[in-house]
């Protein structure tokens, strides 16, 4: 017994679409870093509730900016966190 589980058809003009996405994606993403595989394992995985832990801890830190060590860009943090939710929506 056969199975038809897909059936897709492409269009010359959905393959350029599709070629003319990604090229766009890649040039509005050039700012990311890429990073080897070893670098990649050992980076800390930020889910939801480190997300949420972050974002508090900023909050707690631009109230009481007199804590905050001069080598902390508290905006641009702020600024990242952002982005990555930003990001993965």
């Amino acid at each position: 017994m056969t199975q038809k589980l897909v059936s897709l058809n492409i269009s010359a003009d959905d393959v350029a679409a599709i070629a003319a996405a990604i090229n766009t994606r890649q040039g509005k993403l050039a700012g990311l870093l890429e990073l080897l595989a070893d670098q990649r394992r050992r980076l800390t995985r930020m889910d939801d509730k480190s997300e949420a832990f972050r974002g508090k801890t900023l909050m707690v830190l631009a109230q009481n900016k007199p804590i905050i060590p001069p080598e902390l860009d508290l905006a641009e943090a702020a600024r990242d966190l952002h982005k990555l939710g930003l990001l993965r929506r």
